[in-house]
């Protein structure tokens, strides 16, 4: 009688169950390494933004007498943001020494210390960033 070479059904049925294995866990980690990916770079994208928009917040906050609340939004670099800032603190400076008066001067200008909250928007992922600025009269 002749001995049949090859594979028998059951061994072919394993080796079938192994390859699938192993691509279901190779496109598993190919998945959550795009959408990894794809966080990273949005939050690339807003990080890269902030620094520009609290210089933008902190300049109007400085240049704005009187108010006691101020807000602003729109887009820069295809993020979208929204801020909002109330002064939390208000107070006199300290007094001054003069040379010219030989003594010490105390300045009119009131100082301000703001909180701003600020948020990013980019595609479904929002942030918040809280940051305080101080000011004085203009």
């Amino acid at each position: 009688m002749k001995r049949q070479s090859g594979f028998t059904l059951l061994e072919v049925l394993i080796a079938g169950v192994i390859l699938f294995a192993a691509i279901a866990s190779a496109s598993l980690i190919y998945s959550s390494s795009v959408d990894n990916s794809v966080r990273a770079t949005r939050s690339v994208r807003m990080s890269g933004v902030v620094m520009g928009l609290v210089e933008n917040i902190k300049q109007e906050l400085r240049a704005t007498s009187g108010l006691r609340e101020l807000s602003g939004e729109g887009e820069q670099a295809g993020v979208g943001y929204s801020w909002r800032a109330e002064v939390i603190e208000q107070s006199k400076p300290v007094a001054v020494f003069s040379k010219e008066d030989e003594g010490f001067t105390q300045l009119n200008k009131k100082i301000f210390l703001w909180r701003v909250d600020l948020n990013l928007s980019l595609q479904e992922k929002t942030e918040l960033y809280q940051f305080v600025v101080s000011g004085w009269e203009a």
